[in-house]
């Protein structure tokens, strides 16, 4: 197929900062994140499960959580990071 190139929902995240900074990623109840404001903290969260806790590519992470705007931050984390995110 000409045209279609494979991407990481990461990597999607990460293309969408880099292109359209400023746009609306994501609304959630009264929040608001622009792709900017969305990476910056995917890139917050997987530092900390990284660097905090001490985990490493290929760890799982359980998740228990109501859909929010915190739980997608914590799921794009975990692909970032190279974590198993398991709901």
């Amino acid at each position: 197929m000409t045209g279609v190139r494979s991407s990481t929902v990461d990597g999607v995240v990460t293309r969408s900062a880099r292109r359209t900074p400023e746009r609306t990623a994501l609304r959630y109840a009264d929040r608001t994140w622009t792709y900017r404001g969305l990476d910056e903290a995917v890139g917050t969260a997987a530092a900390v499960l990284m660097d905090g806790h001490g985990l490493r590519p290929g760890d799982r992470v359980a998740a228990y959580a109501h859909n929010s705007d915190a739980y997608l931050i914590g799921f794009l984390a975990c692909a970032r990071a190279g974590l198993v995110h398991v709901p």
